[in-house]
């Protein structure tokens, strides 16, 4: 499986860290770091696991950290879900065979050249 190199912050989070001081943005981005790298490894930290390493956190950049935390997760899970996936097929591919799924989606694909060959035909 790849390694896991990045973590996404999104625009509409900027709102929520616009109003703290640069001591607490600093304390937020380090934490979000230790979280980040904690949501890849198979037994990590939570989130108040992270949040209780940083005891000079303001209340407010407690729940920005929240926040931001919850997103990581979930985009952790949803790339290790495709990593997994990658790791599936690439498997059916070395068997030389494909699960039912798979055929499946080869005939949808099919079909879907078909019925695009057939509008290509139509408009020459």
């Amino acid at each position: 499986m790849a390694q896991k190199r990045s973590f996404l912050l999104y625009f509409d989070n900027y709102p929520i860290i616009q109003g703290l001081s640069n001591e607490q943005r600093g304390l937020l981005l380090t934490a979000l770091f230790h979280y980040a790298i904690a949501a890849i490894q198979p037994v990590g930290k939570t989130i108040e696991q992270v949040i209780e390493t940083f005891p000079a956190m303001s209340d407010e950049t407690k729940m920005a950290c929240r926040f931001m935390c919850a997103n990581i997760e979930r985009d952790t899970q949803r790339w290790l879900s495709r990593q997994q996936g990658c790791a599936r097929k690439k498997e059916e591919q070395g068997s030389g065979a494909l699960s039912s799924e798979g055929k499946h989606r080869q005939v949808e694909e099919v079909e879907r050249m078909r019925r695009d060959m057939a509008k290509w035909r139509v408009v020459e």
